[in-house]
């Protein structure tokens, strides 16, 4: 399905990160944890959880590169990422994506 981006992640570090309100957060977290068997925290790497009042309901996930040929750029949107993750230029805000990462051994934080 994403046999490109597959591919091209195989040579390239990624960090993927997600973000959300607590309660959104914690959902997210029991769910990654019994499925991954994992044992991620609140206050892990690669997890930014916002205030409860923030305006943003969704858990967003977030995968986060340094190089990025432009026929990847261009198929799954990586945009130019100048003001989060110091080392990585470009970032892709994709569920889905990152979801299909993960079934395929990608985790939060460094991979």
């Amino acid at each position: 399905m994403y046999n490109d981006l597959l591919d091209f992640l195989s040579t390239e570090e990624c960090f993927i990160e997600a973000e959300a309100i607590p309660r959104r957060m914690n959902n997210f977290l029991r769910d990654y944890n019994a499925r991954y068997d994992e044992a991620l925290r609140l206050d892990d790497e690669g997890l930014i959880v916002l205030q409860e009042d923030a305006n943003k309901w969704g858990l967003e996930l977030r995968l986060y590169v340094n190089n990025c040929p432009s026929d990847i750029k261009a198929r799954y949107g990586f945009t130019r990422n100048n003001a989060y993750r110091p080392g990585f230029s470009y970032r892709l805000n994709d569920n889905d994506i990152v979801d299909f990462l993960f079934s395929q051994g990608y985790r939060i934080g460094y991979n």
